[in-house]
């Protein structure tokens, strides 16, 4: 009898034992249920990441060609800005050496105009102005000035007048 109260102690040591293992298979049960759902959470989690990564990547992407074309662009601009720098520098030479000719034209032009004042002046030296002459229909303009030298001025000698006409309104010029 010995051996069977030992043998029922011993039955019921394994059954505790037992029901100990049971019970921690239980709490484990419980952990690895709620571990579960923690691990399913965290995949969704991960899952949204992996998107807003991608999502990034994407943008990332966009802002990296936006960049290429800027950068691109630039380039061509700064090509163009001297391009355009040196044609205005060959537009100021050019222009200062036209400025120095227009100069140059300038005061030939006013040497000419004063040659032309002074041929002027000369032509004019030996001409006789008449004011006053009444103008008729028909008249002698070379005869006029004769006949009002000998009878106003009294001098009786008949000039040879080169050129004779009227100018202006009544005045005759006669160049000697």
């Amino acid at each position: 009898m010995n051996q069977i109260v030992q043998l029922f102690t011993n039955v019921d040591l394994r059954m505790k034992r037992l029901e100990h293992v049971m019970f921690k298979i239980g709490s484990n049960e419980t952990l690895l249920a709620g571990m579960k759902g923690q691990i399913s959470e965290i995949d969704s989690d991960l899952k949204i990441m992996i998107e807003k990564d991608k999502d990034r990547d994407d943008s990332l992407m966009k802002i990296s060609n936006l960049c290429d074309k800027v950068s691109k662009k630039t380039e061509e601009n700064y090509a163009r800005i001297e391009k355009l720098s040196t044609e205005v520098k060959s537009i100021n030479d050019h222009s200062k050496s036209v400025v120095n000719q227009v100069s140059t034209i300038e005061s030939e032009h006013d040497k000419l105009v004063q040659t032309v004042i002074d041929v002027q002046c000369r032509s004019m030296k030996n001409n006789l102005i008449f004011h006053g002459l009444k103008e008729n229909t028909g008249e002698n303009t070379e005869e006029l000035p004769r006949l009002f030298i000998a009878r106003e001025l009294g001098v009786d000698y008949h000039f040879k007048f080169g050129n004779v006409h009227r100018f202006g309104r009544h005045d005759i010029i006669a160049q000697l």
